[in-house]
């Protein structure tokens, strides 16, 4: 592969990789604000739940939170030949040490 090409590789992976990173934390805000605001909270299950009086703004975003999160914990569960259930404590327990 020529200089010039691997450049132009290094440079696109590079701007595809804050692109990634500026609309993943986009995306993050409004479970931080909701839980912020005291409106969801973290389950031992892995999933989020709402709490307290919730708007249907925030039940949609619990909903769709939890729905992407199913489907990660799916496949890494059949990866790794073990129960999603499973996969969902242990999510858990790596974003909540001590709990």
């Amino acid at each position: 592969m020529k200089t010039s090409s691997k450049l132009k590789l290094i440079k696109g992976l590079t701007i595809a990789l804050c692109c990634g990173v500026f609309t993943a934390n986009l995306m993050a805000s409004p479970l931080a604000d909701a839980k912020n605001a005291g409106h969801v909270k973290e389950m031992p299950d892995g999933y989020v739940a709402t709490q307290g009086s919730a708007s249907a703004d925030i039940g949609a975003l619990v909903k769709s939170i939890n729905q992407r999160r199913k489907t990660a914990y799916e496949k890494i569960a059949k990866q790794h030949g073990i129960a999603v259930d499973q996969v969902g404590r242990e999510s858990y327990t790596k974003r909540h040490p001590g709990n």
